[in-house]
């Protein structure tokens, strides 16, 4: 006789349960993953307007995608390629910034952000000097309104990081050159701000590559209300207008987050913890 033991109830009431080990500590204030059936309905065509569910249970995000445009569903997540206009975004919910943002005086401002996709080829990657982002919290860039961050593909096959301070077009900004091992990867990419600095790194199954920096001044500019979004943002500079642009979204996007590091965790340790697991569940092509 075989007795197979499939449940236990816990007598704690402090046990705390997570949706996904990326989550644990409750600083992570938005969290989307698009093969995971409880934030995204297996392999759905996402529609405009349609819900990403939040894994970390602050509340939920939504697909924006302009009408005219059509994203397929392929690799666990959501392709990109032949779209000629944007926005085609995940979005989250206003207020997941709130915290980060903090009362604008007191500096709070330490976060890490990152996504995992794929990658542009060699070819593909933006060739003019306008950047083309990836991830930011604004709707017409940081030039015109206040931004957490923005992560674009500029020229020379650089990835960059540009952090507004204050609340317009001044900004910090961190670059890395990608290499062979970087394009048409899956891969992550992240973005953090601590006391000590900020860094951005890109991972891939066959190397990394990162940047680091000083810390720099706090964001005068409130962000508080705005709403990360992955993907190809509005603030894009027009994919109908930008053949370079167009090239260089022929990527897949399957994952994201964003945490508050009041949680006191290592963003690089969070990051690498992350990539081990995606890897080993092998979902993302």
């Amino acid at each position: 006789m075989f007795v197979t033991q499939i449940g236990e109830v816990s007598a704690s009431a402090t046990t705390p349960l997570y949706r996904d080990p990326l989550i644990r500590g409750g600083a992570v204030k938005f969290a989307f993953d698009l093969s995971f059936n409880y934030s995204w309905p297996g392999a759905a065509t996402p529609l405009d307007g349609a819900v990403i569910y939040d894994m970390s249970d602050n509340g939920n995000g939504e697909v924006d995608i302009i009408a005219g445009q059509s994203v397929a569903y392929a690799g666990g997540g959501f392709d990109f390629n032949g779209l000629t206009n944007d926005p085609v975004v995940v979005k989250a919910p206003v207020g997941c910034l709130a915290s980060i943002w903090g009362d604008g005086i007191v500096d709070t401002q330490h976060f890490l952000v990152s996504g995992i996709m794929k990658f542009p080829s060699s070819s593909d990657w933006n060739t003019i000097s306008t950047i083309a982002p990836l991830f930011c919290t604004s709707t017409n860039l940081y030039t015109t309104e206040a931004d957490m961050v923005t992560i674009s593909y500029r020229d020379a096959t650089r990835l960059s990081a540009r952090r507004q301070t204050n609340g317009s077009s001044t900004v910090n900004e961190l670059t890395i050159t990608a290499t062979a091992n970087i394009f048409g990867q899956v891969g992550q990419w992240g973005y953090w701000r601590t006391a000590a600095g900020t860094g951005l790194r890109i991972k891939t199954a066959l190397g990394e590559l990162i940047a680091t920096g000083a810390a720099g001044v706090q964001n005068t500019g409130d962000f508080s209300a705005k709403q990360p979004r992955w993907g190809i943002p509005e603030a894009s500079n027009r994919l109908i207008d930008t053949t370079a642009h167009r090239n260089t979204h022929k990527t897949r996007l399957y994952s994201g987050f964003v945490e508050d590091l009041a949680s006191g965790r290592t963003p690089i340790d969070v990051l690498d913890e992350e990539w081990a697991r995606q890897v080993a569940r092998g979902d993302f092509s």
